[in-house]
């Protein structure tokens, strides 16, 4: 049996705590823990079973005491980057929440120090783990959709976050376009649209987003986003309906995965309740890449390209053109 892999998890919060669970879940074996307020650290840390002296100010400070073999790193987004460079510079796996970090440049930077110190780097993109997109994905593989020629995924919340750059894409279209990624098993070449705040919602930047992605064959997905929807909502995974030659696949408000196919319809998957959630599932992965040495499906090369569809739907925004992916990958669109 494979000894567990020992790790320390970085904050405290709601979702933090959550991670410490989900890590213990996972197999892992979770020797420490990190948050900067001393009281939350103090009373979260004791409830979760940490003695103080497996509670920590800094991650420098439980790597030096503990010597984890990896981090889990749940913090606000604009620490991931430091803290991506603190964990990896010291010699450690990391698994890191979504986004990766802000900025496109960090982001390289960050995934060429793991792969310079040989290590592990994951980023939590659970959401190809969640209802029913393994199912759309094997049904796509199996050709029952035929030629894919396009598709539509529209998602609407109220959720006027502030202090992020881009708060819709950033903090909820990146799982959706890791999903596109998934589903199709390739990475789009290029895309057109826009980003924009109706200016009366609070939040420190675009909440909107119209975009249409071509993929490689010429399926070209539109999405159609919003962070400040004031009736009704769909649920995070969004709404997503795909048409090939062969038929159409939905995923509906129920999560339910249906295929079309002229006169007949089927119900490829249905939620159901039981079974290890997502980010259990991502984890396992993950641990599996430490021990193993190979890599997990959500790594850092892979995620980069996710994060290439955020930074060049925000270039073709801002300078009304289209973007090929190209241009801040190379060659190398995965």
């Amino acid at each position: 049996m494979n000894r567990p892999v020992r790790l320390v998890c970085v904050s405290l919060g709601r979702r933090g705590r959550q991670w410490v669970g989900w890590a213990r879940e996972a197999g892992a074996e979770v020797v420490g823990v990190v948050d900067i307020d001393p009281a939350l650290l103090a009373e979260v840390g004791e409830a979760l079973g940490f003695p103080p002296e497996r509670r920590f100010p800094s991650v420098l400070d439980a790597i030096e005491a503990l010597r984890p073999e990896a981090v889990v790193v749940c913090t606000p987004n604009h620490t991931h980057a430091a803290l991506a460079r603190e964990v990896l510079e010291a010699g450690v796996h990391l698994l890191i929440e979504k986004p990766l970090a802000e900025d496109w440049s960090e982001a390289k930077a960050i995934v060429q120090l793991a792969k310079e110190k040989g290590l592990k780097l994951a980023v939590a993109q659970q959401y190809r783990y969640r209802s029913g997109f393994p199912a759309m994905r094997s049904a796509i593989a199996s050709g029952r959709l035929g030629r894919l020629t396009g598709g539509l995924v529209q998602f609407y919340r109220w959720r006027p976050t502030r202090g992020m750059p881009l708060p819709l894409l950033l903090n909820q279209a990146v799982h959706h376009f890791d999903v596109m990624r998934f589903l199709l098993d390739e990475t789009p070449e290029a895309v057109v649209g826009e980003i924009w705040d109706p200016d009366w919602n609070g939040a420190d930047g675009p909440t909107c987003a119209e975009a249409t992605f071509i993929f490689p064959g010429g399926a070209r997905i539109h999405y159609s986003g919003s962070y400040v929807a004031k009736g009704a909502v769909t649920n995070y995974n969004a709404l997503w309906r795909l048409e090939g030659s062969g038929g159409q696949l939905l995923l509906d408000q129920q999560e339910q995965v249906v295929f079309h196919n002229g006169e007949t319809s089927e119900t490829l998957f249905a939620p159901s309740h039981g079974g290890p959630r997502p980010e259990v599932r991502l984890c396992k992965d993950f641990l599996t890449a430490v021990r193993t040495g190979g890599e997990a499906p959500t790594g850092g090369e892979d995620n980069l390209r996710t994060l290439a569809m955020v930074f060049a739907l925000e270039i073709s925004a801002r300078e009304g053109r289209m973007v090929r992916l190209a241009e801040l990958l190379g060659q190398d669109k995965g």
